[in-house]
């Protein structure tokens, strides 16, 4: 009876061991992807601070989102013939959740054609189901975020509607789709939840650190009544732009002030002279240029430098701005100005 008795327990460990070892497996291969995840998070703040333009940063982030979805399809979980499990729909549901449509559509191109170059019974599952999470994640950043104050209820939230993807499985024949909901579909969910929290928490607080960089960027550059360059940006502008450069028809500097405006301040008060200045920054800027320099210098002075322009352009240009100053009053507490 010992020997019996030995012989079962060996047995148990045995098939003990091997669960846990298949777990520990299935485990890695989902957990290994989060830490290019964390790269891609770095990668979000780097490129956000460096680029301008909110379009080339969307278009750059859903390349390399769309590279983390299918180096996440290199090593996945196979659970038949063409069917395979992995953490592509995290990285295209975050896609959709943070760089906007376009990121999102960059992304889950780049995760399908992967996908459909690798072929199998499962093609058409496994890209229903990163449409489903790519779709999911950009309906969470135009309808639910803004209306969930709590910022951990919001991530959450996102997690489980990423999670939607677990549907797509229905797509497979019935005895797979059973299998991968009954062994892999809890663990996938706990997965998608946790790693949606943990990367949307990281690229938050790159945002938060982005937000605050473009605010005290603004403050030191900018004039904070008339949102104008100011005098010290201006100069930094033109060494940029101008200095050591020849124009094919020469450059020009206009130079504007506000005749009496001492007196306006003095009759009407600041309040009014303020929403003066406003109004004639708001008023000229409509008639410069994209590359044209248009500053405010200090109370009533502005400064504009416009490039590449002749001798007789320039003038018409400081004659249209002076027009359209003078040609319609401001509406102070029903007074004109």
């Amino acid at each position: 009876m010992f020997p019996l008795r030995s012989h079962v327990n060996q047995t148990a460990l045995t098939t003990f061991g091997a669960i846990m070892t298949n777990a520990i497996s299935i485990l890695m291969s989902l957990v290994e992807p989060l830490g290019v995840a964390v790269l891609l998070v770095y990668l979000y703040g780097l490129t956000y601070r460096r680029n301008s333009s909110d379009r080339q940063t969307q278009l750059c982030m859903g390349v390399a989102f769309g590279a983390a979805a299918a180096y996440g399809m290199a090593n996945p979980i196979v659970i038949a013939d063409g069917t395979i499990v992995d953490m592509r729909n995290l990285f295209v549901g975050l896609a959709g959740a943070f760089l906007g449509w376009r990121g999102m559509a960059v992304a889950l191109g780049m995760a399908a054609a992967t996908r459909i170059g690798i072929g199998g019974a499962g093609t058409l599952s496994g890209v229903t189901g990163m449409t489903v999470a790519a779709t999911m994640g950009l309906a969470w950043a135009n309808f639910i975020d803004p209306r969930i104050a709590s910022k951990i209820t919001s991530f959450g939230v996102l997690g489980v509607m990423i999670s939607a993807h677990l549907a797509s499985a229905f797509l497979l024949p019935p005895s797979i789709a059973t299998s991968l909901i009954v062994n892999m579909g809890l663990v996938m969910m706990v997965m998608n939840i946790l790693g949606t929290y943990l990367l949307s928490c990281m690229i938050q607080r790159e945002r938060t650190l982005i937000g605050e960089l473009q605010f005290l960027l603004s403050a030191a550059t900018t004039d904070p009544l008339t949102k104008l360059l100011n005098r010290r940006s201006a100069i930094n502008r033109y060494d940029h732009i101008f200095r050591g450069k020849t124009m094919p028809r020469g450059m020009a500097m206009v130079c504007i002030d506000l005749d009496n405006f001492k007196a306006i301040n003095d009759h009407f008060g600041h309040l009014a002279g303020d929403k003066i200045l406003v109004e004639v920054a708001n008023r000229i800027s409509a008639c410069l240029r994209q590359n044209d320099i248009f500053s405010r210098m200090s109370g009533d002075e502005f400064l504009i430098a416009l490039s590449n322009v002749s001798s007789e352009e320039a003038h018409e240009i400081a004659e249209r701005c002076r027009r359209v100053v003078s040609c319609v009053s401001v509406t102070h507490d029903t007074v004109e100005i």
